[in-house]
């Protein structure tokens, strides 16, 4: 794997290193530390402006020093790995995309705000423009900051609460696969959840409201059909991580909203999310859950694109909204109602395995 670290100098970039230096990455596994130095409007910290307003050979020089030994320390830390920098001129957004481009990046992580540096990037211009442009998974992570306290979790020891949204779409389950492919430190704890359309919803009108019967059996084949999914991904997920640190969610509603409720009553510190990648105006920036979930979640969010295999693309999927199959399907897959596992929130248990 190879991981383009986009850092500014500030308190949000080393709380981003921190987050990665939290993982066991396994052998070959290249970081490059990539910073860009820029002019008037947002010279880095690491050095000055030049009186041309580009930056000058000193502000090179002291941004090469300092990235050394960021460098270095990561190097410690995660001695199976072999770390670099780089450093670029020109805009942020631009060059941190052609920097991925051209390190064949497999994964962008950036801080969520820089004082100053690449810009201001409390999801302004640069991180947007990385999430919507970026062809890879990008993780855009939120720090406690001295301007607001208690407002995102510390960093300082990794991840510990992952928050891994699906739906039974080809990038939901692209989101889940690299997640296994992460080393998570021993102490995280996951929680699956996907979302169904509740059943209010259906009741639109006076005609549906006729046919309320068979709109409440839909309803609950859904919800069924969507548990029995769930349970085959955390199947999966729980070979990997070990038992007894995952749980399942099917939530009803609004995704945006029961993902964003279910982080902050959950305390995650990190959402993994998939996403279509496509480009221009169709991707509706990132579509309206995945972008707003990034935007207005207090944690950390990693959304996972450009991973799935040509031909298995989906029109217009909202990440994180479960979609009832053809009847064939639900009736292959759906269990008896009476399963425990139909709870809304259960802890995952293998079969054979005890409560």
């Amino acid at each position: 794997m190879k991981i383009l670290a986009a850092v500014d100098g500030s308190t949000q970039s080393e709380a981003a290193l921190d987050a990665l230096g939290s993982f066991n990455w396994g052998g070959g596994t290249e970081i490059v530390l990539f910073t860009v130095l820029k002019g008037a409007e947002s010279g880095l910290p690491f050095g000055r402006k030049g009186p041309d307003q580009t930056p000058s050979v000193d502000a090179t020089a002291s941004a090469s020093q300092t990235l050394q030994n960021m460098a270095a320390q990561l190097q410690r830390k995660l001695p199976g790995c072999r770390v670099t920098f780089e450093i670029a001129h020109g805009d942020a957004k631009t060059e941190i995309l052609n920097g991925a481009k051209a390190n064949a990046a497999d994964m962008i992580l950036m801080g969520s705000r820089g004082h100053r540096g690449m810009e201001l990037m409390l999801l302004g211009s640069v991180s947007q423009a990385v999430l919507m442009q970026g062809q890879c998974p990008v993780v855009i992570v939120k720090s406690e900051t001295s301007e607001a306290p208690n407002s995102a979790p510390d960093l300082a020891h990794g991840f510990k609460n992952v928050l891994i949204t699906v739906d039974n779409s080809p990038y939901s389950k692209a989101a889940l696969a690299w997640a296994k492919t992460l080393n998570w430190p021993s102490d995280t704890r996951f929680k699956l959840i996907t979302v169904v359309t509740a059943l209010t919803d259906s009741f639109t009108s006076e005609e549906s409201a006729v046919r309320a019967g068979s709109l409440t059996r839909e309803h609950d084949s859904l919800h069924a059909i969507a548990r029995s999914e769930l349970d085959e991904m955390a199947a999966e997920l729980n070979e990997i991580v070990g038992p007894g640190r995952l749980t399942t969610q099917v939530g009803e509603g609004d995704p945006r909203e029961v993902i964003l409720h279910t982080a902050a009553a959950w305390g995650a510190d990190l959402i993994v999310m998939g996403s279509h990648g496509r480009t221009g105006l169709t991707k509706l920036f990132l579509g309206s859950v995945s972008h707003a979930v990034a935007v207005h979640g207090y944690c950390s969010v990693a959304i996972v694109k450009g991973i799935v295999p040509k031909g298995q693309s989906v029109r217009q999927q909202t990440t994180g909204m479960f979609k009832l199959p053809d009847m064939k399907e639900v009736e292959r897959k759906l269990p008896p109602l009476t399963d425990p596992s139909n709870r809304p929130d259960s802890p995952h248990v293998p079969p054979g395995g005890m409560m």
